[in-house]
Order: C-alpha cells, then structure tokens, then sequence
C-alpha cells in the first residue's frame, strides 16, 4: 500500500507536508503539496473505492483476524486502509479506533497517525492537546514525522 493518499489527505498542512513526507508515510513528489493557499482551502476529494478484488477481500479479513487477536502492526495497517479506503470503505472512525490500539501497544506509527488526526480533527474532535501527547510518545521512540510535528505546534 503506497503511503502518498494519506498524505495527500493532510493539504490542510501544507507548510509540513514535505517535511512529513520523510517521516514515518514515505516520500511525497512535491507537486503534490499544494504550493498557494487557494489550493489549501479546497477541502481533500473523497476516495473512490473500487470494488475490493476476492484476494483484497481475503488481504483484509487476515488482516482483521490478526488484528482483533492484537497484533500492533495489523492493528496499525487495518488503520491506514481505513484512513485511505483501501479494500475497506473509507472510514476516519475505525481508522482512530484501530490506531489507537496500535499506539496503545507503543506502536510510534499509530501515534503519530492518532497525533495527525487529532490535530486534524478526524474522526476524533479536533484536540491540540491529545495530538500533542501522541507525537510525543510517538516522537521519543524516534519518529521524525512526530519530532516535526512538534515543533509546529
């Protein structure tokens, strides 16, 4: 799964968006970031999601299954398909449902994804404060997009 549609979901951070690009979801070509703050204040398109192929289908109920049995990194990735609409419809609350298992476990990915969200308000009320703590506890494990974050708030 590419990490490029979550950020792209997060244009309304356009001044971090390529510094968030080499933390924790990957590389960002930078014509993907908006560059002018008209484009900023267009809100992100909703994800067109296909129907999920049978191998998709049986990707996800594995992934499911791990998950539910509390596997952190299937409880991290069943939360990023959720956030981007990957094979599963596209759902802001199960994604925050499932990341925050993960970072309960010390998962520094899915905090600083619970982190993004909380800032961003998605799925979750927007709250700077509970955003805060997960980039902290995300950032003390060493990860950059979170250290970053930070530093902007």
């Amino acid at each position: 799964m590419s990490p490029v549609p979550f950020l792209k979901r997060v244009r309304h951070f356009p001044t971090r968006a390529a510094l968030l690009a080499t933390g924790a979801f990957g590389l960002v070509f930078l014509s993907d970031v908006p560059s002018t703050s008209a484009q900023t204040a267009q809100q992100p398109k909703p994800a067109v999601v296909a129907k999920p192929s049978t191998q998709e289908d049986q990707a996800v109920k594995e992934l499911r299954h791990k998950a539910e049995l509390g596997d952190a990194e299937a409880q991290n990735n069943l939360g990023f398909r959720y956030y981007n609409g990957v094979g599963v419809p596209q759902d802001y609350g199960q994604a925050v449902a499932w990341f925050r298992r993960a970072a309960e476990q010390g998962d520094a990915t899915a905090q600083f994804a619970l982190g993004v969200m909380c800032e961003a308000g998605q799925g979750v009320p927007k709250n700077d404060a509970q955003a805060v703590a997960w980039y902290r506890k995300a950032a003390a494990q060493g990860d950059a997009g979170a250290q970053v974050s930070l530093g902007f708030l």
